[in-house]
């Protein structure tokens, strides 16, 4: 009896740990119960926690495991009669089954447990095993019984009480209709089917047979062949002197065209046009006004593809009049839309206002939600272009809690970038900067905590989007302060992370993982695992910057112990990769590997396409570090064929410029410049300009190496005019001291110390460091070559104190032999040797990398030339 008691207390304790999603716990108490339950003869229990750790097992895809302790709880179950359970294991165990390939004994179990479910009456049991019985069959490409599965399973199913049921088994039917071999299958039937009836001259059979083809093959997404159907369909109605059907059929034809037009064959448009005029030739003889406006309106698509912008807003316009005719408000509101986007083209913004707001007055009177976030994101797009900023705010929050509501993640995503970029204006910040200043000295908010908070929260966000950071990073202080006083612990968790990521960018490292650090402890009391895994990755990460390497390892090692325990193998992904990165920092390039394949392996086996990109970049970045640019090229282009693949514009962009760099290195200059232009071109498909920006100036850093002075300054120019319109004062310093370098190269040594001095201006007004060494690098190298050589002196060592603020210790070596050698250049033995000690000490400092120590040596062998030959 105390040994049941026992094994029941620590069943207990595992359904909490569960509960909890503390898996691993949750399997070793369970484990412990099973030894408890086993000693006391407890079957009942047993079958129960057995099933459980099949649950555990199959979660984490221990499949083997999970099908014996499932076969040990069906054993049991039968030995007790328990219906309910002996139905459930032979579920769980199908499934098992099934996940393992197993697909006849899948089939065989699922049956078995479907016989229990229909001697109980049971429709949505039922329903789940015809299901599964379909999925079985789709596997094994019986596609007939696969779609008679899957159709009993929906017709099992009470369409009001189970509509998301339903659409998930609607979904998978549309998916197998357009599976190659059920298309084939089909097609082949009905094509002999019209051929017979062709030899028994049954046109109109032949027609009916031509519409089933027709939507088999727009089901399947062969377009094109549905296109020569409904041609064939006109044909007879035509021979029939059909002409009304031959009309309908032409419009539909349109339509299929104008989609293939859309889907990369212009060509199609033109075919299109024409139809769509004959159809309206036939049906606006008749008294069909619908279809009249149908094809009015695509006929109005079509010239706003080709930007014959006249012809389509008359189209439009026709097309409207007949909706108001037939008392149609839906199609009246997509009318004034159509014609909005034509003023929107043709930059006619307050005429395409009002017709933007026409259509979400009908829209609204419909109640029409995603057509009233349409019109709402139209308005707040016009308000946008002129620079209205409060209205288009106001459109576009309605149009976010508006896909918030539809739950439309894509939409929601579009408006939520626009409304960012909106934000990030400085003439918003600057106006609701002063806005929330104002606020805050109002008395009655210093005793209202929860208003001030809110205040405080915005503003330092603010702050961020500015880009000033230390203001950013004082208001989130007083922000987390008092999300301490009122004991808000989520809030404070995620002000902690802000926290953390702008003194990571202010190189506050230690700070930044103090702040991750107190994140990671609230969000483990609130066992948030999705925000747990984000915190501990960026807290890995500034360890392994401030070289703290054992911490570092010591974190990702539990990691990896938990995650191999509970066999979560997307957390061990991560912790591979973290491996990875530490062994890099290590430069530990064989383990560095090692960790990559891992995790690379883990993904391959998921087929994780977007993850295996990710691999084959780490591995090429690794050998970029490396410097063994054979193989880093190899990964490269494996990262990149993904990427291209899944169209991650973005990777393709970072991927296409390492592999310029490659190139770079390999001599190779016409692919360095085809990768750069690569780059170019998908940064502008992405519309976004600061990726743009980056690679004018690769491509203009080129250009300048290869003589192409004039594209180089095309490309150095669009960067700046870029930096201008975004009033960043850190990237127009960027700019202008590649001006500078562009001008110095031309022999204009006037405009080159111009540009350099404007750059230096803009850095010491923000405060970059970084940034204002390096102008009074070049002003010094400037002052150096015209002889001015104390003055360059002065500004080398304004350029040495800057780095060593900004504690960049890599660029001041580099500037200590640079200058090291420019002294030797003109005999100056003991300028020279003050440098060359101080690079030195650096040297020492960063652990005599090889290479660097070797550089020195031959600044030494030169400097002890020119004493000899003096």
């Amino acid at each position: 009896m105390a040994e049941t008691e026992e094994g029941r207390k620590f069943e207990k304790i595992a359904l909490d740990y569960l509960k909890q999603n503390n898996l691993p716990e949750a399997e070793s108490n369970f484990i412990q119960a099973l030894t408890h339950m086993k000693q006391s003869g407890d079957e009942e229990g047993q079958a129960y926690v057995l099933g459980n750790l099949g649950n555990l097992c199959f979660q984490s895809r221990r499949l083997d495991k999970a099908e014996e302790y499932y076969g040990k709880a069906l054993t049991y179950m039968e030995k007790a009669n328990d219906i309910r359970g002996i139905e459930s294991s032979l579920g769980n165990l199908g499934s098992v089954l099934f996940y393992k390939g197993s697909l006849n004994e899948a089939e065989k179990t699922y049956k078995k447990a479907l016989k229990f479910l229909e001697a109980a009456n049971d429709a949505e049991g039922q329903s789940i095993y015809n299901e599964n019985l379909g999925n079985v069959y789709l596997k094994k490409e019986d596609l007939a019984k696969a779609e008679d599965y899957f159709n009993r399973a929906k017709t099992l199913l009470d369409p009001e009480k189970n509509k998301e049921r339903v659409q998930e088994v609607e979904d998978k039917l549309a998916s197998l209709q357009k599976h190659p071999k059920y298309v084939e299958g089909k097609e082949g039937k009905l094509l002999k089917e019209i051929e017979s009836l062709g030899k028994e001259g049954k046109k109109r059979e032949v027609l009916s047979k031509y519409q089933e083809l027709e939507e088999l093959y727009y089901q399947g997404g062969s377009i094109e062949k549905a296109a020569d159907t409904i041609s064939k369909s006109i044909e007879l109605f035509e021979e029939l002197g059909d002409e009304n059907s031959a009309g309908i059929c032409m419009g539909n034809l349109a339509g299929i065209l104008l989609q293939l037009g859309y889907s990369g064959q212009p060509e199609q448009f033109d075919k299109a046009e024409k139809y769509c005029k004959r159809a309206l030739e036939i049906i606006g003889a008749g008294k069909d006004k619908r279809r009249q406006s149908y094809l009015l309106g695509s006929l109005g698509n079509i010239y706003l593809h080709k930007k014959d912008l006249d012809k389509a807003w008359d189209n439009y316009n026709q097309s409207l009049g007949v909706m108001a005719e037939l008392g149609d408000i839906l199609g009246e509101a997509r009318g004034y839309s159509n014609l909005g986007n034509v003023r929107l083209l043709q930059e006619n913004y307050d005429d395409a206002r009002v017709q933007f707001e026409n259509s979400l007055e009908l829209m609204e009177q419909l109640e029409n939600r995603p057509g009233i976030a349409q019109q709402c994101e139209s308005l707040g797009d016009i308000y946008l272009k002129q620079g209205n900023l409060q209205n288009a705010e106001i459109f576009l929050s309605r149009v976010i809690a508006l896909y918030e509501a539809m739950q439309d993640t894509k939409g929601l995503q579009q408006a939520q970038d626009k409304l960012v970029y909106l934000m990030g204006k400085p003439e918003y910040i600057n106006r609701r900067q002063e806005e929330l200043l104002s606020e805050l000295k109002k008395p009655e908010l210093e005793k209202d905590d929860e208003s001030r908070l809110a205040v405080l929260s915005e503003l330092g966000n603010l702050y961020f989007m500015a880009g000033n950071m230390d203001q950013a990073a004082s208001r989130m202080r007083e922000t987390a302060d008092l999300q301490e006083k009122l004991k808000d612990e989520a809030g404070l968790g995620a002000t902690l992370d802000s926290l953390g990521s702008i003194l990571k960018e202010k190189n506050d490292l230690e700070g930044a993982e103090e702040c991750f650090g107190r994140a990671m402890e609230i969000k483990e009391k609130q066992n948030d695992t999705e925000g747990l895994a984000e915190l501990y990755a960026n807290r890995v990460n500034v360890l392994l910057m401030l070289g703290k390497l054992d911490v570092a390892e010591k974190l990702i090692k539990e990691s990896l112990r938990t995650n191999k325990k509970s066999g979560n193998e997307i957390e061990l992904m991560k912790d591979y990769r973290n491996m990875g990165n530490l062994s890099m920092q290590k430069t530990d390039w064989a383990n560095a590997d090692k960790f990559y394949k891992d995790a690379l392996e883990i993904n391959k086996k998921a087929n994780n396409r977007y993850e295996i990109s990710e691999d084959y970049r780490n591995r090429g970045n690794l050998y970029l570090q490396k410097e063994d640019w054979d193989l880093c090229e190899k990964f490269s282009l494996q990262a990149l064929e993904v990427a291209e693949e899944l169209k991650d514009l973005r990777n393709v962009c970072y991927d296409s410029r390492i592999l310029g760099k490659v190139y770079a290195e390999k001599k190779s200059r016409n692919k360095q410049e085809e990768y750069y232009k690569k780059a170019l071109e998908v940064s502008e498909e992405l519309k976004d300009e600061g990726e743009q920006q980056i690679d004018h100036r690769n491509l203009g850093e080129l250009c300048l190496g290869r003589g192409y002075k004039e594209r180089s300054e095309n490309h150095f120019k669009a960067a700046l005019e870029i930096s201008l319109r975004r009033a960043d004062k850190k990237e127009i310093a960027t700019d202008y001291r590649h001006m500078g370098n562009l001008s110095f190269n031309n022999g204009n040594r006037t405009d080159a110390e111009k540009y350099y001095g404007d750059a230096l201006k803009l850095t010491l007004e923000v405060g970059d460091k970084n940034g204002t060494a390096q102008d009074y690098t070049y002003i010094g190298n400037l002052k150096f070559k015209d002889g001015q050589i104390d003055e360059a002196e002065a500004n080398f060592d304004k350029a040495i104190d800057c780095f060593k603020e900004a504690d960049n210790k890599a660029s001041l070596l580099q500037l200590f032999m640079t200058v090291a050698r420019m002294e030797l250049l003109i005999s100056r033995k003991e300028q020279s040797e003050k440098y060359l000690d101080q690079a030195k000490i650096i040297c020492k400092e960063l652990g005599d990398p090889e290479d660097l120590v070797n550089n020195i040596k031959e600044i030494e062998k030169v400097k002890d030339t020119v004493d000899q030959n003096r």
